[in-house]
């Protein structure tokens, strides 16, 4: 059985904030009915989009009734307006609420696929970050580095996607332009996602992001190597930094594929004397 819950109408600009209230509480009301309904049947896959003015604890209730079902797939897309990030503690049997969205932690030998998406205003990091998923073989994970990730356990990680953003703080510390302050602070990180960029260091396929780029340039140190991976995309942009690329490229010993993905046209490297354009 697949669940999918979507209260995206509720963001549409022309809604009335009294009418969003009243769907938002439909909304919870809904979600946890439709999982009482079904809680006796097998859950492969739950998908919620939502705000985050849903509040941590109906998010986190969903969760952990899932996981200890053992769903093998978790689909959380969550837009945010907040300067604060997204924070929740989920464990297959251990569920904790804090007031604001501070942390994440996720423990599960039963997932299998996991997209996290958190979409806000990035003012603040997320103060701790952890994914002890050792069956997990598909990660989808979109949100600000976190200050710490004490434990990231991939083993049998194959895929993955990373959009990874520093705080507005972090970029403009990143992009000093006076010299003596560059020269000051070179070699030196804004932030430190290492941990987490080493922990999928097991994969095959892997899809980053401008912002990632950005990511491993200045909060990855060292670079971290993959010696699995075969497929390779890089979202670009104008104003991208392209200096952890060149770094990149030559931990990928075994690459045979690397697509640059733009506004309008895919270019596939398949080789050194191929490249074939590809409209989006």
């Amino acid at each position: 059985m697949n669940l999918e819950f979507d209260d995206s109408i509720r963001m549409h600009p022309g809604v009335r904030r009294q009418e969003r209230d009243k769907i938002r509480r439909c909304f919870i009301r809904l979600v946890d009915s439709k999982l009482d309904l079904h809680r006796n049947g097998p859950l492969n896959r739950l998908s919620i989009k939502c705000k985050d003015d849903v509040g941590p604890a109906p998010v986190i209730r969903w969760i952990s009734k899932v996981l200890n079902r053992h769903v093998t797939e978790l689909v959380l897309n969550i837009s945010s307006h907040w300067s604060w990030p997204l924070s929740s503690e989920v464990d297959s049997s251990v569920t904790m609420c804090q007031e604001f969205w501070e942390s994440c932690s996720v423990s599960s030998i039963t997932l299998m696929r996991l997209t996290f998406r958190f979409k806000q205003m990035v003012y603040d990091n997320p103060k701790s970050v952890s994914f002890d998923t050792p069956n997990l073989v598909y990660f989808e994970y979109s949100d600000a580095i976190a200050d710490t990730y004490p434990n990231v356990n991939f083993p049998l990680l194959v895929e993955a996607s990373l959009d990874l953003r520093m705080t507005h703080e972090q970029i403009g510390q990143a992009k000093l332009s006076d010299d003596d302050i560059a020269k000051e602070k070179e070699g030196t990180m804004v932030g430190n996602a290492t941990v987490l960029l080493m922990g999928i260091c097991n994969v095959k396929k892997l899809y980053l992001s401008d912002n990632t780029l950005e990511v491993l340039a200045f909060c990855c140190k060292p670079m971290p190597v993959y010696n699995n991976l075969v497929h390779l995309t890089i979202k670009t942009h104008p104003n991208v930094e392209w200096e952890s690329l060149t770094a990149l490229l030559k931990n990928c010993q075994n690459l045979e594929t690397l697509v640059f993905e733009v506004a309008k046209y895919i270019l596939y490297f398949m080789s050194a004397d191929t490249l074939l354009f590809h409209a989006k």
